[in-house]
């Protein structure tokens, strides 16, 4: 009875790790395909940002037209670089500097 028993565990847990590795294998063969496609969206993604960019300059353009001093695409702040706030960073009024 206990050898039966024992047979019958050992042919699940074989079962069991024989579907974990196809299991790991699919996953795997996923992770790479889905790795090889992020180069094609990212590109697909960057011409429409190139896209929409000169939409909004021109549209820029023609909301300063009148404006002789006005650089179109050009920086607003007179900054050296993008500024990136820190991760703990919050602009909520109850943690604002009052005094």
């Amino acid at each position: 009875m206990f050898l039966l028993t024992g047979a019958m565990m050992g042919v699940g847990f074989f079962a069991m790790a024989r579907g974990n590795q196809e299991r790991r294998a699919e996953k795997a063969e996923q992770r790479a395909v889905r790795a090889s496609m992020v180069a094609y969206l990212q590109a697909e993604e960057d011409r429409r940002w190139v896209k929409r960019q000169a939409a909004m300059d021109a549209k820029e353009r023609e909301l300063f037209k009148h404006d002789s001093t006005w650089v179109v695409g050009g920086k607003l702040y007179n900054t050296p670089g993008f500024f990136t706030p820190p991760a703990d960073f919050s602009m909520h009024p109850s943690r604002m500097n009052r005094s």
